[in-house]
């Protein structure tokens, strides 16, 4: 006798599996953690990888945590959010995780996507440090112009044209002047 039930028909059907994501948290394939991530409805789940980034380690936890904030207002009406849930480590080994998990050990096999994952992150760092130095050198410039109009409103002109010349440097030589600017007065 075949069962129809709503149950039933659901165990039976296949669910698609989510999108997985393989992330570094470093520059080198050998010295970064990398892990495996997935959303599934209001959960999100992460698994850590080796330091290979091309398996998943037997003992290893799944862990899951809520897509939702925490918390929700501001203030005075801040308050916990009903639809979040804490943090949960649950078994890889379990039946409704067998097809994600087999999942994420093909993807991995490789190790290509641990080392993209890697590029991916150097990438985004590089940037990053690319738009904090030209912040920094637009600070040191600024502090040059200040210190160029204190000294025009005290009457040394040629010293603030002076002061002004040196805001004209290329950005690694006012890096390297501004340390040892900075050494010399932390002495």
């Amino acid at each position: 006798m075949n069962d129809y039930s709503p149950a039933a028909l659901r165990r039976a059907t296949p669910r698609p599996l989510p999108a997985i994501e393989i992330v570094a948290l470093g520059e080198f394939v050998e010295h970064s953690r990398i892990l495996a991530r997935w959303t599934v409805g209001d959960a999100r789940f992460f698994v850590w990888l080796d330091k290979s980034g091309t398996e998943i380690a037997p003992n290893a936890f799944i862990h899951k945590n809520s897509v939702a904030p925490e918390w929700i207002g501001e203030g005075s009406t801040r308050r916990k959010n009903p639809d979040a849930f804490p943090h949960r480590a649950v078994s890889q080994t379990a039946a409704a995780h067998a097809p994600i998990v087999a999942a994420i050990r093909a993807a991995i096999a490789d190790g290509s996507l641990a080392r993209a994952a890697c590029e991916k992150y150097k990438a985004e760092y590089d940037a990053a440090e690319v738009t904090r130095l030209a912040a920094y050198v637009a600070r040191i410039r600024l502090a040059i112009e200040h210190a160029a109009d204190r000294m025009q409103l005290e009457g040394k002109g040629q010293d603030a044209h002076d002061i002004r010349f040196v805001a004209l440097l290329n950005p690694d030589l006012l890096i390297n002047l501004a340390g040892i600017l900075q050494d010399a007065r932390n002495k």
